[in-house]
């Protein structure tokens, strides 16, 4: 499966404007409320969706955020050999999903985002993205 290698946040807990890097293997470590345990419960309701639904919450935004502006995730990732290009079996995960606007490294992108609609009711929405910033479908249609 992909790889992810990075993750950012914008106000998503104590995490206002954040990126993570990941490698293959990747430790978190640091003092108590920076923002640890924000991140891998960040990435598993992200990444288990389907499983239990997105799994956030209005209570996700930052403390002082516009709770209308809401939280973000963004995720990037690659293909899990190091390679250049997703495999043969990759591919149908992610179709036409793949950004391949750099010829040198093919990359997938997936933005969460939740916030306090109009209506007063909190919504998580998740969709694949392309490099330019562009929605690109609504993850699981």
């Amino acid at each position: 499966m992909a790889q992810l290698v990075s993750a950012n946040f914008r106000n998503f807990r104590t995490l206002r404007d954040t990126t993570v890097p990941f490698r293959r293997q990747t430790v978190l470590v640091g003092p108590n409320n920076v923002g640890k345990s924000s991140v891998l419960q960040a990435l598993e309701a992200a990444l288990g969706v389907g499983r239990r639904g997105f799994g956030f919450s209005e209570n996700d935004i930052s403390d002082g955020a516009d709770a209308t502006k809401g939280f973000e995730i963004f995720l990037t990732l690659v293909p899990s050999d190091g390679g250049a290009e997703f495999n043969a079996d990759e591919v149908p995960t992610f179709g036409f999903h793949i950004d391949v606007s750099d010829p040198s490294q093919q990359r997938v992108f997936i933005k969460v985002a939740g916030r306090v609609e109009e209506d007063g009711q909190f919504r998580t929405h998740m969709q694949f993205e392309k490099a330019d910033g562009v929605g690109d479908g609504w993850v699981g249609t």
